[in-house]
C-alpha cells in the first residue's frame, strides 16, 4: 500500500541542516543523522535525492567520512544525468522556437542552472516546460514530431477527442521519448491557478534562460519561489524534501529582490494561502530562515473554503491507510478550483457534449439489446 508524506521527519530535517548548514551546526546535524539513519539500507527516494548537496557541502566544511566516496559517486551519476537533461531542454527549447512557440521553463532547469554551485547538486529526473495556453497543441505536435509522445494512451485519446475540455480542465501532458526520458509539457505554470492573470503574470515577469546555444525564458525569483513552496507542500509518496533546499537556495540568491506582496497575491488568485503559509513557517521555525515581516505575516492567513476542502482531501491521503470514503475530496476541490477560475465559462458546453455523450452510448445500448 502506497504511503504519502508530506512533511520531513526528524532525521530528515536533521539531513536538511547537514547539507545546507553552516559550521558546527551542520556538521552535528550530520552526525546525529549517521546515528538515526542507517545510509546503505535505509536511505528513502528524498532524501537520497539530497546526497549530492550534502557530499558538497561536508566537504566545504572538512567532514570526513567512510561514505563520502559512495556519494561522490551519486553527485558524479547526478551531474551526467542533469547534463544530458539540459541538452534535451535545448534541444526541445529550439525545436518550439523555430516554429514560433514561446517557451517558458520550470523547476529543475532553472534551479538546477541558476542557483546551484553545480547542476548536479540538483537532480531531476524530467523536464518542465510551459507555453501559452493557445499554443499547447502546436507545440505537442513539434514534440511529436521530434519522438516524444503522450505518457498514457487513454490521456491521449482524451487530449484528442475532446480537446477544448481537455486544456480547460487540465494543465499538463507528460511526455515520454523511446529512452524513457519525460518531458512534461504544461499551459499553467500553477496548476491551483486557474486563472488567465496568473499565467500572464508568469509570462510578463519571465526572464532570460540560456540554455547551450539557446535562450529561453524562466520565472522570476518571486514566482519561481512561490511556485516552490505551493508545488513542494503536496502529499507525495516521495518524502518532501527537495522543495526546502530548492527555496533556500532561491532566497540565498535572490532573497532581497524577493515580492512577498505579489507572493502573497498569487495565493489568494490560487487559493493555497494556508499552504504557502505553511511552508513559510516551516523555513522560519524548522529551519531558521530569517525571513522579512512580510513573509511572515503571510504565515497567519485563514484558508478559504477551497482550501478547507482541500486540506481534508490532503488528510485523507497521508492516513494510514489512506481514507478511501474521503479521497474524493481532492477531485471536488480540482473542480472547485476550476469552477472559480477564469475558464468555467466553459462548464456548460461541457456539461452538454457530456450528456450528449451519455444519452448517446445509452441509445447505442438500447439499439445493440
Amino acid at each position: 500500500m502506497t504511503r504519502y508524506h508530506l512533511w520531513p521527519d526528524a532525521p530528515q530535517i536533521l539531513l536538511l541542516h547537514a547539507a545546507l548548514g553552516n559550521g558546527d551546526e551542520a556538521r552535528q546535524a550530520f552526525a546525529a543523522w549517521d546515528a538515526a539513519v542507517d545510509f546503505e539500507q535505509q536511505l528513502d527516494g528524498g532524501s537520497f535525492r539530497l546526497l549530492p548537496l550534502l557530499h558538497a557541502n561536508l566537504r566545504r566544511l572538512g567532514v570526513e567520512h567512510a561514505s563520502l566516496g559512495r556519494m561522490a559517486g551519486v553527485y558524479r551519476h547526478a551531474w551526467v544525468s542533469v547534463q544530458q537533461a539540459l541538452k534535451r531542454a535545448e534541444e526541445v527549447a529550439g525545436r518550439l522556437q523555430q516554429a514560433g512557440i514561446a517557451t517558458l521553463f520550470s523547476k529543475g532547469v532553472v534551479l538546477a542552472s541558476c542557483y546551484y554551485a553545480s547542476p548536479g547538486l540538483r537532480p531531476m529526473s524530467d523536464v518542465d516546460l510551459v507555453v501559452h495556453r493557445a499554443q499547447a497543441f502546436d507545440a505537442l505536435a513539434v514534440l511529436e514530431g521530434a519522438g516524444w509522445r503522450i505518457a498514457n494512451d487513454g490521456v491521449a485519446a482524451l487530449a484528442r477527442a475532446r480537446p477544448k475540455d481537455f486544456l480547460a480542465m487540465q494543465c499538463a501532458l507528460p511526455l515520454l521519448n523511446r529512452a524513457g526520458d519525460q518531458i512534461d509539457l504544461h499551459w499553467r505554470m500553477v496548476a491551483e491557478c486557474a486563472r488567465a492573470e496568473g499565467d500572464a503574470r508568469f509570462w510578463t515577469h519571465a526572464q532570460p534562460l540560456i540554455l547551450g546555444n539557446v535562450t529561453a525564458l524562466r520565472p522570476s525569483p518571486t514566482d519561481l519561489l512561490f511556485h516552490t513552496l505551493v508545488h513542494g507542500l503536496k502529499p507525495d509518496p516521495l518524502p518532501a524534501l527537495r522543495w526546502v533546499a530548492d527555496a533556500m537556495q532561491i532566497l540565498r540568491v535572490d532573497g532581497d529582490g524577493i515580492d512577498w506582496d505579489a507572493i502573497g497575491k498569487l495565493a489568494d488568485m490560487a487559493r493555497v494561502r494556508a499552504r504557502l503559509g505553511a511552508a513559510i513557517h516551516f523555513l522560519g521555525q524548522e529551519m531558521r530562515v530569517q525571513l522579512p515581516p512580510k513573509a511572515q505575516a503571510l504565515t497567519t492567513r485563514r484558508p478559504c473554503w477551497v482550501e478547507r476542502m482541500e486540506q481534508r482531501g490532503f488528510a485523507a491521503r497521508l492516513s494510514t491507510p489512506p481514507d478511501k470514503g474521503q479521497l474524493p475530496v481532492e477531485r471536488a476541490t480540482s473542480l472547485a478550483r476550476f469552477a472559480v477560475g477564469s475558464w468555467s465559462g466553459a462548464i456548460p458546453g461541457m456539461t452538454a457534449r457530456w450528456l450528449w455523450r451519455r444519452a448517446r452510448g445509452a441509445m447505442q445500448s438500447s439499439q445493440g439489446a
